[in-house]
């Protein structure tokens, strides 16, 4: 009873999508299974009984026809209500909803805490969100209904067959409850090999999605990666056959027990019958003909009711994976506060102290803070925790302890995302998406055409400023423009230039750019920073000469701070991160 009450509830939640965004697709779905299936079957099996009742009773062939007539007329309405209503509504309804359920899930994804993609099974959870939720929830409808429609089908067969001869509804009960316990061993050997199966096609998946990614296309043609890849994939490819094989060879035993159990069934009734119509208990051969047609179609719904069986092993699993897409836990608590007001901001880290769920400290006891229109730069070395303060910046983790204010205020007082959009961001790894320029630029705000532009041309990117409505990627247009890894980081400092942000938050903005072509966006970027707040993590030493201010990050903490001279004349770790860099353009 557990496990039923289980697997009922893993079936509403795989429904309730479906019904947010398709109400009327659910009811006529059930409809057409708990009413119009059982009418029909009712309309099927009786009306060779009437037929042949009117036509021993000295019936026209008016009369017939009048009778074949209202039960073709049944018959269409079953039909209607079941098969047309799925051709002509159902079926175009289904992808309309798949679409709305895909929508919900990219919402959940923005919602889900940024921890969680630390983790490689949260990519799994939001796979199969994305490409079988929908599905499972319209196949999980579809089996509830056709289990419920068993139900109601087997009654109404019940109720026909009972009036005539009991005994023969007993016989088909008792080998279609054989033939569903040979479904339900099916279904459990599934279940118990899947956990193996499973593993197996998620390497081969992993082999595929390398296959599948530009940025692994050079190395692959380079390297012998592939070499190693074939050899997991022909592995896994081993390790698959040997277990499906085994799982379909006893599936297919048992698949042949139940279909024979229930011929048996079929076979039994038409002797059944015919010995009630030797020995007169049955009083005509229209209720012969009922009885034959009434056992076969209850033998069918009571086929139904094992429906269930044959989702269960699916919906179990991808429910769990799925509940836990949905359930994963956020420890960011959004505040009510209005995003910081226009201009630029001061910044203050009071004692911050931050771990990754791996338990190690990327920051300890961070102290410092940053004036409105101050224009900071953090520097060290790889791991230092450089890129972990801009991730707390926006709030994408909190800190353990301390805290960091914004203009007076703690980052929880604020509304998270309201907070977000009001920052702009350049990231290291900057990127394009398959839309035109003009939406591209518009990531952070509407700007005008002649402010894109202005924006573009301020970037380095002048042979984009007219054209602004051109495709960026050739992912839809085979026209369309594809940018290098230089001026997609252009790009993401022009969306800012766009944009009038008071805090502008880069991570080495100019890494995929040549010393010349740095030099001058640096340049530019300073000139239009004017009056922002700007925090700018960098590698390249020569990139923070002239800004306000240098913190020098040294296992996460604090170690220096200054402008680039000051910092030279103490002559500690900055300095001698400055000289070896310089020694890398001696000739």
């Amino acid at each position: 009873m557990k496990n039923v009450k289980s697997l009922w509830a893993d079936m509403l939640f795989l429904i309730r999508p479906v019904w947010k965004h398709g109400k009327m697709l659910v009811i006529l779905e059930l409809t057409g299974s708990v009413i119009a299936y059982p009418l029909g079957l009712l309309a099927t099996v009786s009306v060779a009984q009437a037929v042949i009742d009117r036509l021993l009773a000295g019936g026209t062939m008016a009369t017939v026809l009048g009778v074949v007539g209202v039960y073709f007329l049944v018959y269409a309405v079953s039909w209607l209500l079941k098969s047309g209503v799925h051709s002509f509504y159902i079926s175009w309804k289904q992808e309309a909803v798949t679409r709305q359920i895909d929508k919900d899930i990219f919402q959940q994804a923005l919602r889900t805490d940024y921890r969680w993609l630390d983790d490689p099974a949260y990519f799994q959870r939001l796979t199969l969100a994305l490409t079988s939720y929908s599905g499972l929830g319209y196949n999980a409808l579809r089996s509830s209904a056709s289990f419920l429609g068993g139900v109601t089908g087997s009654v109404a067969m019940i109720g026909v067959i009972s009036q005539t001869g009991p005994a023969l509804a007993l016989i088909v009960l008792f080998f279609v409850v054989i033939s569903m316990l040979f479904r339900m061993r099916s279904s459990k050997l599934i279940s118990e090999r899947l956990p193996a199966y499973t593993k197996v096609v998620q390497r081969e998946g992993y082999v595929s999605r390398i296959y599948q990614d530009p940025g692994r296309a050079a190395e692959l043609k380079s390297t012998r990666l592939p070499e190693k890849l074939d050899k997991l994939f022909e592995e896994s490819t081993g390790e698959f056959t040997k277990i499906y094989r085994n799982i379909m060879n006893r599936d297919g035993l048992l698949s042949l027990c139940s279909e024979w159990t229930t011929r048996l069934a079929d076979y039994a009734v038409i002797l059944y019958a015919a010995f009630g119509l030797l020995t007169g208990r049955i009083a005509s051969v229209g209720v012969f003909a009922t009885l034959i047609a009434s056992a076969a179609a209850l033998s069918n719904s009571i086929s139904n009711l094992a429906s269930l069986s044959y989702i269960s092993v699916e919906v179990r699993e991808s429910a769990k994976l799925l509940r836990s897409f949905y359930e994963l836990d956020s420890p960011i608590e959004n505040g009510t506060g209005q995003p910081p007001a226009p201009g630029a901001h001061a910044l203050e880290f009071r004692h911050v102290s931050f771990s990754y769920p791996s338990g190690d400290f990327s920051l300890r006891g961070l102290d410092f803070s940053v004036a409105p229109g101050e224009h900071i730069a953090i520097v060290g070395e790889n791991g230092a925790g450089k890129t972990t303060m801009m991730k707390l910046l926006l709030r994408l983790y909190d800190v353990n302890d301390g805290e960091i204010r914004i203009d007076g205020q703690p980052l929880s007082y604020y509304d998270v995302r309201a907070l977000r959009k009001s920052i702009g961001v350049a990231f290291q790894e900057s990127h394009d998406y398959a839309m035109s320029l003009r939406e591209n630029l518009g990531i952070y705000t509407d700007a005008d055409d002649k402010t894109m532009q202005a924006a573009l041309r301020q970037a380095g990117l002048e042979r984009l400023e007219n054209a602004l409505d051109t495709d960026l990627t050739k992912e839809f247009d085979e026209n369309g423009s594809v940018l290098s890894g230089g001026e997609k980081q252009k790009l993401a400092l022009a969306r800012l230039f766009a944009a009038d942000l008071g805090l502008l938050l880069l991570d080495e903005p100019s890494a995929a750019l040549d010393p010349l072509a740095e030099y001058e966006l640096m340049q530019s970027l300073m000139t239009l920073a004017e009056g922002k707040t700007v925090v700018m993590v960098a590698h390249r030493l020569s990139t923070v000469r002239h800004m306000d201010r240098i913190l020098v990050i040294d296992r996460g903490g604090l170690a220096e701070e200054g402008t680039h001279e000051e910092l030279m004349a103490r002559n500690g770790i900055y300095a001698e991160m400055f000289r070896k860099q310089g020694e890398n353009y001696k000739l």
